[in-house]
């Protein structure tokens, strides 16, 4: 789907990532994006689980549900700082809940930034007045497109007797003759 703000790049309207065990595939858990819901955090994670004094907790506020902490969508950083796949892999690794292939490291690494990059790109076409401040803040020259029109003006132009004007005023004599 096209991003309809924009028009130009592809954006992801859903998608799930889950944890399975077994070769009945029980759930574990999962990371799901749902964009633009109502009801609940669009980026969350369900864990299946049961909790004994979340549920009575839930019940004194007259939710009777089963396994409540399942139903649960505990948000993970919104639109646009979600968790990549590549965050629950390496975390199955470092739980050692499955084995890596070496050099397994990098190649997450690597891929993980190309995504945050993305994302990172992203926010900054929704709210590009933050990046500049935040990059005039960190000591970076950044102007707008009228300033940056204005500066190359000047420079082609120039004030009267300037090297850019004289060559202007030579260019016109040799059209005149």
């Amino acid at each position: 789907m096209l991003d309809m703000t924009e028009g130009t790049f592809l954006t992801v309207r859903s998608s799930v990532c889950a944890l399975m065990v077994g070769d009945d595939q029980d759930e574990v858990l999962h990371y799901d994006y749902d964009r633009d819901k109502d009801q609940y955090a669009e980026a969350h994670v369900q864990i299946q689980a049961r909790h004994a004094g979340l549920e009575s907790f839930l019940g004194d506020l007259g939710r009777k549900e089963v396994d409540a902490l399942s139903k649960l969508h505990l948000p993970v950083g919104g639109r646009r700082f979600r968790p990549a796949l590549e965050d629950l892999l390496e975390c199955l690794i470092n739980e050692r809940i499955v084995d890596p292939h070496p050099g397994w490291k990098q190649v997450l690494d690597e891929s993980r930034q190309k995504y945050r990059d993305k994302q990172i790109a992203a926010a900054v076409r929704r709210q590009p007045e933050i990046a500049v401040n935040e990059l005039r803040r960190l000591g970076y020259g950044v102007t707008d497109d009228a300033t940056f029109f204005a500066r190359i003006k000047q420079m082609f132009s120039g004030p009267p007797g300037s090297r850019a004007n004289s060559r202007k005023q030579a260019h016109s004599k040799g059209r005149r003759h």
